[in-house]
Order: C-alpha cells, then structure tokens, then sequence
C-alpha cells in the first residue's frame, strides 16, 4: 500500500469517475463523474444505463461494463497563461533545441516581476482569462507484447489541459481533460519541454519533470509490464512480437506524485489526430510516426 501521505488526494471527498469499458469511450464520450457509489456494486450498470450516454449506448454500456476509478480531488494545476510566457516550442521547433532551452530556464526575482506584469497581458492577447487547469500527461510508448517484454519511451510528447478552469463542482469540462465537444479558448496541447520549462521556471530552476514526475512515470510504465507477465499472463509466448503504439494516461497530484489513468493501444491512426485548430499536437504525432519508423528499421 502507498504511504498515507500518497493518498491524501484521493480521499477527502467521495469522488469517482465511471468510464465505459469498451467501443464508444473515447474522448470523454460516457463518462460520468459520481460523488457517491450505490449501497451494491450490482446497481452500478444500472446508473451507467439510467444517467450515462442514455439509449442505445446507454444499454451498450451497461451490457459490457465499466471501470470506476477513484477521482484525484486535488490534481496538479497549471496557469495557462504562465505556461504560455514559459514556453520553448514558440522559440525553438527543434526538439533537442526545445530540451535544451527547458533545461537551462531559471526563475530570477527580476523574472518574477516580470512575469506578473505580463500576465494579464498575455491573458489578452491569447483569449484566455486568468486560470488554474486540470491536465493529463500523455506519454507514448512503443512495446513487444512478448514475455519477456520490451519498451521504449518516446521522449516528445505532451499534457492536454481542460477546457474549462478547474473548480470543485463536478463538471465535465473542467474535469475530464480529453472532452472534444465545447468551446476552447486557449491552447489545449503543450509539448513537454514546454511543461518541464513551466515546472523549472516555478521553482527557481529545480527539475521537477525530470527528477520527480518523469522517473515516477517510468516505474509505472514497468511495473505494469511486469504485472502483465503474472500468471495467467497476457503476454505472448514467444521471444519476439510486433511492436505496437501505446499512450499511457497519468495524471499529477498538488504534491507532484503521479497515478495512472489507462493504457490505450494506438491502432492505425488512433489517438493522433489532434482537435480542430490544436496544431501543437499535430507536429508531435508526426515526429512520433517518423521516429518510429526509424526505430522499427533498426530493430
């Protein structure tokens, strides 16, 4: 079991979220965001079919299951408008340019003030208001399901914020970070140099991503493979097996302590295109495609 401290976030107010578990729950779609859980895990299918997606999919959902996953009630949030000024990716397009410039930024007091000046300005001209938001970090990964194992993670990736400000209702928009429908104003996906950057410059150049998130996101990442190799294993009894594309949902806690989300297999072209007007990710997923056809050759 986590240290106490570990789960501080999961457990003062009694938040889940409800997926559904099979064809139709991506992008948000069917999820349902609950403040209490019914006296019998028997009743739970039926709320999906009574207050989820309704009709047809609504029956779907119920005949093929769902997954409940406790709420993280107090995520990690970002000031969007802070993580605008940070940025590298508006400075440089290379992305070991982009790591590099991440890597060297530092806070000075001269920095502070300025940074505060321009905010609201920054507000303006980007169209967002002033605002702290939910996210969740996206990592790919490319993955052998064979025993034993073998992954590789993908270094450019990204976090994809809420459409709306975070607030303590239970609001879809402000909780769920992948909803395609509803009206954004401000950029939705940030490469990660531009995260790192963000986190460096907020504690006066100390590496949070590099030394607290991304080694924590690691450990996920094999400690889940190492799962899929228990017996009854879900792994392929051979030495050697296709390479598939794999994006790893996590999310971040105020204390910087990172829990997982899902797995989601990336068949063909799922989970690449980015939303209308989102180009950020659009030049990720690219590079991804290229880098990964480079890696498939070598192998």
């Amino acid at each position: 079991a986590l240290p106490l401290e570990c789960q501080l976030s999961l457990l003062e107010r009694n938040l889940w979220i409800l997926k559904p578990s099979l064809n139709g729950g991506g992008n948000g779609r069917g999820i349902l965001l609950l403040d209490r859980l019914p006296s019998s895990h028997c009743h739970l299918l039926s709320w999906v079919a009574a207050v989820g997606r309704g009709g047809a999919a609504g029956a779907s959902d119920a005949l093929d299951g769902c997954l409940v996953q406790k709420l993280v009630e107090k995520p990690h949030l970002l000031d969007q408008s802070l993580l605008q000024q940070t940025a590298v990716s508006n400075i440089f397009e290379d992305a070991g340019q982009r790591w590099e410039a991440a890597f060297n930024l530092k806070r000075t007091t001269e920095g502070t003030l300025h940074a505060h000046a321009l905010r609201d300005e920054m507000a303006l001209l980007s169209g967002c208001r002033n605002g702290m938001f939910k996210y969740n970090l996206r990592l790919w990964i490319l993955a052998s399901m064979a025993s034993p194992p073998e992954v590789w993670l993908y270094r450019d990736s990204y976090v994809d914020l809420a459409a709306k400000e975070f607030n303590a209702d239970l609001e879809a928009a402000s909780h769920v970070t992948n909803l395609q429908r509803g009206h954004r104003t401000c950029q939705r996906y940030w490469p990660l140099p531009d995260f790192a950057a963000y986190l460096r410059w907020l504690h006066g150049g100390q590496d949070i991503f590099g030394e607290q998130i991304l080694p924590q996101a690691r450990a996920i990442i094999g400690n889940t493979f190492c799962a899929l190799r228990t017996s009854p294993s879900s792994l392929l009894d051979k030495p050697s097996a296709r390479l598939k594309r794999v994006g790893v949902d996590l999310l971040v806690d105020s204390n910087y302590v990172v829990w997982l989300m899902e797995f989601n297999v990336l068949r063909n072209e799922y989970g690449l295109k980015a939303a209308k007007g989102q180009t950020a990710k659009d030049e990720l997923t690219k590079r991804l495609v290229e880098e990964e056809a480079t890696l498939k050759a070598v192998l």
